[in-house]
């Protein structure tokens, strides 16, 4: 893929992740921003992109820096490195540190998916059973090791909506590992997959993305997206991802108020 390429794909994908930032949350632009606020005050519910450039970097974050704190919420943002070039400097000077910084992956998901193994218990969260979104939720806390709660009612609004997908692998009941196609007009995010540490090593990641990808693809998706975790490369390798771009998260580093 050519440069101008990537930036063209990558443009698109940004505005996928404009989209689906705005769900369920307040939409507000401040400057070259665009700052999504949820209900919840954890850190990773609440979020601003760029959305244009400027020659005065510096002076932007400053002004959506006032407006987090004004609205009570942690500052941090979430953007492609080759779309902005010169933000990460300018959040590094105004005291943000890099919570992220991951490869950003496609993958056009019409093609012949491999059929789950006889006997995994593979099925769709529900939005309508608070008892399988709530054992959901706490399988994604397990894996992920942090807690999940505030993510249970976006989660359900999400599926009820039609805008998320989450499918999951079961045992005796609840689910051991997961994840979620957050989805939009031109292309479908891949994320939250994860599986209980007892469960790893057993190829669950994998059966569990290539079912949900395979359902997807039924449906008449084709372009699906994902920002790949440390260590998770080779399993997305497999699937037939490649990188397109470079992603990064940044949060204003807060004094310790203990």
């Amino acid at each position: 893929m050519t440069v101008p390429d990537a930036r063209g794909t990558l443009a698109d994908l940004a505005e996928c992740l404009h989209l689906t930032a705005a769900q369920r949350r307040d939409v507000a632009n401040v400057g070259p921003f665009r700052a999504f606020i949820s209900g919840s005050p954890n850190p990773v519910m609440n979020l601003a992109v760029p959305v244009t450039d400027t020659d005065d970097w510096t002076g932007a974050v400053a002004d959506l820096t006032d407006y987090f704190i004004a609205a009570d919420r942690v500052p941090r943002l979430e953007f492609f490195a080759e779309l902005h070039p010169g933000l990460a400097a300018a959040l590094e000077a105004c005291g943000y540190r890099r919570d992220m910084r991951a490869p950003v992956m496609t993958l056009d998901v019409a093609r012949d998916w491999p059929q789950p193994a006889a006997g995994l218990d593979l099925h769709f969260v529900r939005s309508d059973a608070p008892a399988e979104i709530a054992a959901y939720v706490m399988m994604q806390a397990e894996a992920y090791g942090e807690p999940g709660e505030d993510w249970a009612p976006m989660l359900a609004s999400g599926i009820r909506d039609g805008d998320m997908r989450v499918l999951a692998a079961w045992h005796e009941e609840r689910p051991i590992a997961g994840a979620t196609l957050m989805l939009s007009s031109a292309a479908a995010e891949l994320a939250g997959v994860g599986t209980v540490p007892s469960a790893r090593r057993r190829g669950l990641a994998l059966a569990v993305c290539e079912a949900l990808l395979a359902d997807h693809a039924r449906r008449g998706g084709r372009l699906v997206w994902l920002s790949a975790g440390p260590g998770t490369g080779t399993l997305y390798n497999r699937m037939g991802f490649r990188q397109v771009g470079t992603q990064l998260n940044y949060r204003l580093a807060m004094p310790d108020t203990t």
